[in-house]
């Protein structure tokens, strides 16, 4: 495990550019506000409508889901996990709604997803990791930003 593992967290987002910062920032917010401690880095693992993608892998991509997260879980020590989903996205055009209820699913999803590599790794037995759901959104013209929409804690 890296030595910088506090500084890791891991987002499951949109590959659309304007996905990634808002979600980073929000992301960095949170830890700090609940932990006191700062995320440097996240890792992003990109796909298009990615809370729709995380809502329905298939047993394929969810192996690729796995070693990612695993990678990123057990290397770098991410202990915060999110899904997001975002306003405008083409590779989920749907409502607000239909893309909540998307995140909702892929967190639950990636709960599972996350248990498994726990249950693989014995240096990871103790870890207590938080999947989040993220919406982020247009709110002025060329100006995203991120709210949280679920969070979920797994004490494995």
């Amino acid at each position: 495990m890296s030595s910088n593992s506090s500084s890791f967290a891991t987002a499951i987002n949109c590959m659309d550019g304007r996905a990634q910062d808002p979600v980073k920032l929000l992301m960095q917010k949170i830890v700090q506000e609940k932990e006191g401690s700062e995320i440097v880095y996240v890792d992003m693992i990109t796909e298009p409508g990615a809370d729709k993608f995380t809502s329905c892998v298939s047993e394929k991509e969810e192996e690729e889901l796995e070693n990612k997260l695993g990678i990123s879980i057990g290397h770098h020590g991410s202990r915060y996990v999110a899904v997001a989903g975002h306003d405008k996205c083409a590779g989920n055009p749907v409502s607000k709604g239909e893309h909540e209820a998307d995140i909702k699913v892929g967190v639950k999803k990636t709960i599972t997803i996350i248990q498994k590599i726990l249950k693989k790794h014995e240096e990871l037995l103790n870890a207590k990791i938080t999947v989040m759901g993220i919406w982020v959104e247009e709110t002025s013209p060329n100006t995203w930003n991120a709210s949280l929409v679920l969070e979920e804690k797994i004490i494995f």
